[in-house]
């Protein structure tokens, strides 16, 4: 499909090598296979998406990149061996071929249906909030591979094209004039000339998450990413100065900052018959400038200033601030450097537009690089002002994640069914007092300019405990928003529903019985479900915590179980990011215990779960 077979043979001198190693990653039983591209074949390399049915529906996609040079798939491989494979639960799982100049990758099983574009391709078929909600899950699916350390060298003093732009930006910025250059250039000199009061950190990462690597179905509906190629782990262009596997502080984030604003909007801003000036208010406005001339009528530019805002805010929630503030502006600003070096330039988008967004925006955040900006959010009216909000139901928790009144829980939860739409998400909200405590004490300490070293070390505390209990009220508020979709298919061709699928889990871990052993099999069924449920749930555990919690639900005393979820056994001895997935198992078997006109299946043969 769109030139794939061209593109394949451009790359590879054949297509017959790359059907072969389909044909056999895909086995004997599929009928039927389609290919087609994701990403263009630039620098002698190309990744396509590969569909694939056999007798009883579709299979599990699967993503292939070609590259000329043997040597980067063979270098790719064995990174994605060593670093990805059990570490980035939102990447796909190789597929062992015997092919140097081809990467296979599969999803996993419980993604048949799923039907993944790029993030560069789906952006402007994609709604604000879907938007929104895909760049906090993209910073929480690589949380495991992105960090940041301490580095004996300012983060300035690693970006090499900085020493060099006296006498470079100008043959590479022609549809620029002299004074928009002077501008840039004054703002860099004067960056360099302090590169030693910025923070001496660098990075860990995925190396390249530019808008290609990230895939996700486009629309209306929230979708979980999935991320790829990880080829520029260990090595770019970027990173020579720096050991392996270093790059430059939140150089993924600022990579993917780099085409929102000079490729993703502004191909929307054109088609809406925005002008240029309107852009770059718009532009300055996202970096932290005034949004006081920003027409906010124009759709692409709340769009803009809602998915900025979303990916900041959750990257500001994961990291320290003595990391973001003096890094991370410079770093975007630096990747937005590389629009107007490009060997091979975008033939889609207006290159004045392009090369003026990309240095406006760099501007404006060098104008003050030591602070972290946020675009505009909550002032702007923007389509979803004009629907009124669903009535919410509020759930209490205490401080060790348990119901605050179980009866009154329960009763919301059923009124929250029927209160909604088919289809539709229950409008439910978990509360947890304990959350605003710890924030507002990280608030205190933050606002004191005098903190003692006792104080310091609470700080440090309480940013990794807000962090960790972010994700475990996100995490929750899922399972709750999932689990109870009521009737709706979760795959493709299959009648049950999530609930279902959960029921059937409590079912047959409590057996309806007096006493309960696990089945012949169970345990396998489990570890099953678990690996599909982490892999495309955006629940991501470690070996440890998944063990941890399979020991827990195979417990092989019925009451040692029932206490379990009564909350007799106290829910703090698991880890924190173990919670939700019991969470969710204790909200369905109190629902299903207590409100028997909800029946679902008990027994039946034929284990198959999809997300959630």
């Amino acid at each position: 499909m769109d030139n794939a077979n061209e593109m394949i043979g451009d790359i590879l001198g054949n297509v017959e090598e790359f059907e072969d190693q389909v044909a056999q990653a895909s086995g004997s039983a599929v009928a039927e296979i389609a290919v087609r591209p994701l990403k263009p074949g630039r620098s002698g390399a190309a990744v396509f998406l590969i569909r694939h049915a056999d007798a009883n529906g579709p299979r599990a996609p699967l993503v292939a990149k070609i590259c000329a040079d043997p040597k980067l798939i063979i270098q790719e491989r064995k990174i994605n061996q060593e670093r990805v494979a059990g570490k980035v639960t939102a990447a796909p799982t190789l597929v062992p071929i015997f092919a140097s100049r081809i990467l296979l990758c599969r999803f996993a099983e419980s993604l048949a249906d799923f039907n993944p574009t790029t993030l560069e391709r789906g952006y402007a078929q994609s709604s604000v909030g879907a938007l929104e909600a895909l760049m906090s899950r993209v910073v929480t699916s690589l949380k495991s591979i992105v960090a940041i350390e301490n580095d004996v060298m300012s983060c300035v003093g690693h970006m090499p094209r900085i020493p060099r732009l006296d006498t470079t930006l100008a043959d590479a910025t022609p549809h620029l004039s002299d004074d928009q250059r002077k501008r840039l250039l004054d703002r860099w000199r004067n960056v360099h000339q302090k590169r030693d009061t910025f923070p001496h950190v660098r990075g860990l990462g995925h190396g390249d998450l530019n808008a290609g690597n990230v895939l996700f179905e486009a629309g209306a509906d929230a979708s979980y990413p999935v991320i790829i190629d990880f080829a520029t782990m260990a090595r770019s262009k970027d990173n020579v100065s720096y050991p392996e596997f270093r790059h430059i502080p939140f150089w993924d984030y600022a990579k993917l900052e780099r085409d929102l604003q000079t490729r993703l909007f502004l191909r929307e801003a054109a088609a809406a018959g925005m002008t240029l000036e309107q852009a770059v208010a718009a532009i300055r406005a996202a970096n932290g400038g005034s949004a006081a001339h920003v027409d906010a009528s124009f759709p692409p530019i709340r769009k803009l200033f809602r998915t900025t805002h979303a990916l900041r805010a959750a990257i500001r929630d994961r990291h320290s601030p003595d990391s973001l503030n003096g890094a991370y502006a410079v770093s975007v600003a630096y990747a937005l450097l590389s629009v107007h070096f490009r060997s091979d330039p975008d033939t889609d988008i207006d290159p004045e537009w392009q090369h003026t967004i990309a240095l406006e925006a760099a501007v404006q955040l060098l104008d003050d690089p030591t602070r972290f900006p946020m675009p505009p959010s909550d002032d702007l009216d923007d389509d979803r002002s004009s629907n009124p909000p669903p009535e919410l139901f509020e759930i209490s928790l205490d401080e060790q994640g348990r119901f605050v009144d179980p009866d009154d829980a329960r009763a919301t939860l059923l009124e929250a069914l029927h209160a909604t739409a088919p289809g539709a998400d229950p409008p439910i909200r978990l509360r947890a007092d304990m959350i605003d405590r710890v924030r507002g004490r990280a608030a205190d300490l933050e606002a004191k300019a005098d903190r003692t070293p006792a104080e310091r070390e609470e700080l440090i505390s309480l940013r990794e405990r807000t962090s960790e209990l972010n994700d475990v009220m996100t995490k929750m508020s899922w399972c709750l928003q999932r689990l109870l979709d009521d009737g709706q298919p979760w795959h493709a061709g299959e009648s049950q529903s999530m609930l279902v699928a959960a029921e059937r889990i409590v079912a047959t871990l409590t057996g309806r019985k007096d006493t309960m052993r696990p089945t012949e099999g169970f345990a396998t069924k489990l570890d099953i479900f678990f690996h599909d449920y982490t892999r495309s749930a955006g629940l991501y555990l470690t070996k440890t915590e998944e063990s941890d919690l399979l020991s827990v639900l195979r417990c092989d005393d019925t009451t040692e179980f029932v206490n379990f979820y009564r909350g007799a056994t106290p829910i703090e001895r698991l880890p924190v990011s173990i919670w939700p997935v019991v969470f969710a198992t204790m909200t369905i078997a109190e629902i299903k215990t207590k409100s028997p006109s909800r029946e679902g299946l008990r027994d039946g043969s034929g284990w198959r779960f999809g997300p959630g």
